[in-house]
């Protein structure tokens, strides 16, 4: 997961950088293979977005690369005075085994993706999904 935020100071900036993440969207799932979505929090009050991003694993981060609009819009903020800072968090561990020292760890929530391949949009999915008793 990588978290962009952008201290924009007005709301016009605001607003450029809702469109810009709007329009690069298609061009990231086109081109970035590991690129699992995207949300956006906007906080009008303190004029700052945050853009959470999620991803198959941690090396998918370097197909952005190759998105060519998004290499582009990252100059963006600087020449509009917007301030950003960015993190990225990966998995720790099951969450029993992170917070309890279980023994017993489950697979990461995003096993589904591990080979590059996004679940199938059916029902099955969320099958794949629910943990099994140990």
């Amino acid at each position: 997961m990588v978290v962009t935020a952008f201290a924009c100071r007005t709301f016009p900036n605001m607003l450029l950088i809702w469109r810009l993440h709007r329009q690069l969207k298609r061009n990231v799932y086109a081109k970035a293979d590991g690129f699992l979505g995207v949300h956006l929090i906007l906080n009008w009050r303190d004029r700052v977005v945050q853009s959470i991003s999620l991803w198959s694993d941690l090396h998918a981060l370097y197909d952005m690369g190759e998105v060519k609009e998004h290499v582009r819009a990252v100059r963006v903020p600087g020449t509009r005075g917007i301030q950003t800072s960015c993190g990225v968090f990966g998995f720790d561990g099951d969450w029993l085994s992170v917070l309890f020292g279980s023994a017993k760890g489950r697979p990461s929530p995003l096993s589904d993706w591990q080979d590059g391949q996004r679940p199938a949009a059916n029902g099955d999915k969320e099958k794949h999904r629910v943990p099994t008793a140990h």
